[in-house]
């Protein structure tokens, strides 16, 4: 039986390669295959790396799974106008 959605108090991160066969993106573990993507929504967050399939260049993403993160991040980030991830020391 699946997990309910943001229900483990944890983050899981995970890669996205390029599936040539199914020509779409697939979520994999670092070391082990990857098993289907509803298994993550038990977490509150998931960190997501993507190859590009063309340039191999690495792409992050965040996906906020729980909900109360989610309006805790609307309501923290209401007025913030812009958000600078790229020095050694991000600012918002």
């Amino acid at each position: 039986e699946p997990k309910a959605r943001a229900s483990t108090l944890d983050f899981k991160k995970v890669n996205e390669i390029w599936d040539k066969k199914q020509y779409k993106y697939k979520v994999v573990e670092s070391l082990t295959p990857a098993d289907e993507a509803n298994e993550l929504d038990q977490y509150i967050f998931v960190a997501r790396t993507r190859l590009d399939k063309e340039t191999k260049n690495q792409i992050q993403y965040i996906d906020i799974k729980s909900s109360g993160l989610r309006d805790v991040l609307r309501n923290v980030l209401h007025d913030v106008q812009g958000i600078c991830l790229q020095e050694e020391k991000p600012s918002v």
